[in-house]
């Protein structure tokens, strides 16, 4: 690619001189085409940094778009849900709050709640009573002096720290 940039840039060269030749303003190009073939005469030339060598000025919009990454992820690429460690949803709701502005939203969600793995839990309109037994699972056989009956749904003390 280097030695297309040297037949590229002197034909450039040539043809903004000829144009020039025919309609004189068209020599303001050279201001344009001057400063980018330096720029890759010295990339061609350096040997620090191999995608710049092989790839004159061109190299440099893989520097640009590595040093603006992030925010192609974040504008582009990532949903709303999706960014670590703090998701766009959340640090809107974040920022409405810091504003003092409302920071609900009605009718419903923007997550598809029939996805696989979003699990949520409903309030019964009609609710059965609940079977004791079904709840509860027993640790310690008929050997077990003091058998213990654990629930399947545990409520644990808060630890308070002084």
């Amino acid at each position: 690619m280097r030695h297309w940039f040297f037949a590229i840039s002197a034909a450039v060269l040539v043809l903004v001189g000829f144009c020039g030749w025919l309609w004189s303003p068209l020599l303001w190009l050279y201001v344009l085409v001057v400063p980018v073939v330096l720029l890759g005469v010295r990339d061609a030339l350096q040997t620090k940094r191999a995608v710049l060598r092989n790839f004159p000025v061109l190299g440099h919009f893989r520097y640009l778009f590595e040093m603006i990454r992030p925010e192609i992820n974040q504008y582009f690429i990532e949903s709303n849900t999706d960014g670590r460690p703090f998701s766009r949803e959340l640090r809107s709701v974040v920022y409405q709050r810091a504003k003092g502005a409302n920071d609900t939203r009605a009718l419903g969600t923007r997550r598809d709640v029939n996805a696989e793995g979003y699990d949520w839990i409903n309030h019964s309109m009609f609710p059965v009573p609940a079977d004791e037994v079904a709840s509860r699972v027993r640790i310690g056989g008929a050997a077990c002096a003091q058998p213990y009956d654990a629930s399947l749904l545990n409520i644990s003390a808060m630890s308070s720290r002084p």
